[in-house]
């Protein structure tokens, strides 16, 4: 049983109510992973998907903000979304990494936007993550693309976008019969924010990322770790597995240097091409796929039993933390 806290329904004697009805149908989808005991719920409302695990289903309260009271102050950042036909809600930011996306039969990211009946969302669109302090959009090579509009300017998210306490991230959702855009706004909102001081800002040091990452060498074709200051040429690589991180260099370098999260079918049909090309007999499958990331992190990660550069999307396929050598790229600029 699943709890819905509406705010409305605590509205003092003879105040107005936010609601119009007083029964919401939410919608439970239990999903199981590979015959897992363990799995996730998703809960839909207003074509607004949260996904939460199905380990905390009994006592789950789920919130939900809605007309007027879509301005409810919030304990975490959080995004305040307004659907393009005008519905209101909010999306704590609970976790340091949200997908954001369109739910399919077989996946549903962290927070679905939905009815999509053209599909003009994709499937992982964009995600926001918290690093070191910092929240981040990355547009995930979207068809239709990641939009930010800040003070007022409206900008393409090309890669990763820093985000700031008020920028509203922009996806298209809807277009009219007439062929006007409608779009999901999703406003930003971090009550924690710290305001620096300009006249401090001279004399921070310069920073140094501190992500791990690996970084590729298009002209020597070498792949290499780079962790704050040290830098490690990868050696031992399959010809598989070069081929698998080659192929998601590219997608970062066409995504403006931010990683791009690959389905696991994509992978395949990059690896071995569609099933109508395959030998008579033979299947690649998702094992295949696992064989080659898995010696890849043998030879990239400094524990392959807890990736943090080719990383596992859940329902979705991996996501490889890389980048063009910075030199190569000035020297082809140059070019």
């Amino acid at each position: 049983m699943v709890a819905v806290h509406d705010p409305s329904a605590h509205t003092p004697p003879g105040a107005p109510r936010r609601l119009s009805v007083t029964t919401i149908y939410i919608k439970i989808n239990y999903y199981n992973r590979l015959g897992s005991r363990t799995g996730y719920v998703a809960v839909t409302w207003l074509g607004l998907t949260c996904r939460r695990p199905a380990s905390t289903i009994g006592g789950m309260v789920v919130t939900i903000s809605h007309g007027r009271g879509g301005d409810v102050k919030s304990r975490v950042a959080c995004v305040r979304i307004t659907s393009p036909d005008g519905q209101r809600s909010t999306y704590d930011l609970d976790a340091h990494r949200t997908m954001i996306g369109r739910a399919t039969p077989d996946s549903v990211p962290e927070l679905a936007l939905g009815p999509d009946p053209y599909r003009l969302v994709s499937r992982v669109h964009c995600i926001l993550e918290c690093s070191e302090g910092t929240w981040l959009v990355t547009d995930n090579a979207s068809d239709n693309g990641t939009m930010l509009r800040r003070n007022g300017e409206m900008i393409r998210v090309l890669g990763t976008s820093v985000l700031q306490h008020g920028d509203t991230i922009f996806v298209l959702g809807d277009i009219t019969t007439d062929g006007q855009p409608r779009y999901w706004k999703l406003k930003f909102d971090d009550p924690f924010r710290t305001e620096p001081a300009p006249q401090a800002q001279a004399l921070l040091p310069p920073t140094v990322d501190p992500t791990p990452h690996l970084v590729y060498d298009w002209i020597q074709m070498k792949v290499y770790r780079v962790e704050q200051t040290d830098r490690t040429e990868i050696t031992g690589l399959s010809p598989q597995a070069h081929k698998l991180i080659r192929y998601m260099a590219d997608l970062s370098r066409i995504n403006n240097g931010s990683p791009v999260a690959c389905s696991h079918t994509e992978l395949i049909h990059m690896m071995w091409g569609r099933p109508a090309e395959w030998p008579k007999d033979r299947i690649y499958d998702e094992t295949n796929l696992r064989n080659i990331v898995n010696a890849a992190r043998k030879r990239i990660e400094r524990d392959p039993g807890n990736p943090r550069l080719l990383q596992t999307e859940r329902n979705i396929g991996y996501r490889l933390l890389i980048r063009a050598d910075e030199s190569v790229q000035r020297s082809m600029g140059a070019a």
